[in-house]
């Protein structure tokens, strides 16, 4: 609807709310995705409880086309990488209920990012070409003497002879390459 300049009253008689709802509300899923995007470009400085919080809202804007785009657009596909890598080094051992937090964040992230990939816009279209681009990037997190591959399930199924996603346009598609991201606190 973004993209295609509906006019404001057409969009909110399509979700059955009124235009100042509409308006509202995607004002808010914009702010919301701007603070999140801010917050993830510092991700060592994250307590457990930030990680909760951080957590429940990508919960709820999850399957928010323009949250999910804004989100993924401010954080940028390296910087998407950066912060899981930081995360994952950083809960790497959970046990409990912060095991329980990180399984939920990646699922959390990934439907986002799955979300945001269904979007033709320009901005979208170099964030897939920039995040497959960096399926051979090692990232270190602040603390860690070693980089880390964060797409690396990608990278070893290439060397194996198969052929690793080379776009990145369908909810599927972006699900499972993040689900091929191999720093989950689950496997260390």
């Amino acid at each position: 609807m973004v993209e295609d300049n509906w006019p404001l009253r057409r969009a909110a008689e399509r979700f059955q709310v009124s235009p100042t709802t509409a308006q509202h509300e995607a004002a808010e899923a914009v702010a919301t995705a701007d603070k999140l995007a801010k917050v993830a470009k510092d991700p060592a400085d994250m307590s457990l409880d930030d990680i909760v919080a951080f957590n429940h809202t990508m919960e709820k804007y999850r399957d928010d086309p323009l949250f999910a785009e804004q989100f993924a657009k401010r954080l940028g596909a390296k910087g998407t990488l950066r912060f899981w890598a930081e995360m994952s080094y950083n809960h790497a051992g959970a046990r409990g209920s912060e095991l329980q937090t990180m399984k939920d964040l990646q699922a959390n992230l990934g439907l986002t990012l799955a979300t945001a990939s269904f979007s033709d816009s320009d901005a979208m279209k170099g964030w897939k070409k920039a995040l497959i681009a960096e399926s051979n990037t090692n990232f270190r997190a602040q603390a860690s003497p070693n980089p880390v591959g964060a797409l690396g399930s990608s990278r070893r199924t290439r060397e194996r002879g198969s052929r690793a996603p080379t776009t990145c346009g369908s909810r599927d598609t972006t699900a499972s390459i993040w689900s091929s991201v191999t720093m989950t606190v689950a496997i260390r």
